[in-house]
Parts: structure tokens; sequence; C-alpha cells
């Protein structure tokens, strides 16, 4: 696996899902590599059916817990479950939003552009998604 491959993906094995997760984030990638396709590419080698529907997160990152709770309702409204921690790093706080759903790649790059939009209008940022390999 290429040195760029390994910074595009990390693959953590799960208690209780018996597979990896596969986690991609905008900011591990360069602007010519389509991280959609990349994390689809690794379920797939990894023995996911990527017919069924996945649990699928979405990491939006806001710079106050009121911006977060924003764009929660707001991912709440377009269909996601969404909940709001801070984040890891102290700072911003996360909206979590999830959806199960095939990981096909059109409907990938349409939930990114969405919020991409969302999360920057809100003085935040989209960080990729993660799912678990399901058989």
């Amino acid at each position: 696996m290429s040195g760029q491959v390994q910074q595009l993906v990390a693959a953590f094995a799960l208690l209780g899902f018996g597979g990896a997760l596969f986690v991609w984030s905008r900011n591990r990638t360069r602007p010519t590599v389509d991280g959609d396709l990349v994390v689809i590419s690794q379920l797939r080698q990894a023995g996911s059916d990527l017919s069924k529907p996945h649990p699928i997160e979405f990491f939006l990152y806001l710079p106050s817990e009121q911006a977060a709770l924003r764009v929660a309702e707001r991912v709440r409204e377009a269909g996601f479950r969404a909940k709001v921690d801070m984040g890891a790093d102290g700072n911003n706080w996360l909206c979590l939003a999830a959806e199960d759903m095939v990981p096909e790649h059109r409907a990938l790059i349409e939930v990114r552009a969405r919020f991409e939009k969302l999360a920057s209008d809100f003085g935040g940022e989209y960080d990729g998604w993660g799912t678990a390999v399901v058989r």
C-alpha cells in the first residue's frame, strides 16, 4: 500500500462490529484524490458487501456549541441522525451525523457537497466519513 493511501485511510479493529472501520478525512487528502472512492475501494477489499446499507458517520466540526447545535438541527431536517459533542481537540465542537445507507459514490458526493456547505455556513468544516465493514 502506498504511503499516500496509508495517509488517506485509517483502519481500526472494532469490537462488536466484527470488521474494520474505514474513515476518509478531507484533511488527509490531496486535491486530486477522491477520498470517497478510496474508502469505497478499501471497503470492497476488506470484503464489505457494498450492496447493503452501512452505518455511515459524517464528521462536521464547528467553532462553538451553538453553531454545532444549529448544524445538528439542519442535519436532522435533512433526514440524518445527529448528536453534538466537544471535539477531540478540546476547541471545536463535533456534529456527528449518521445514516444507514449504501456506500454509493454518487450519493456520498452529494452528502459531502451538502455538508461542506452547511459546515462552512456556520464557520466550520466537514471532515469526511467513516463506516464499519458490513458482510
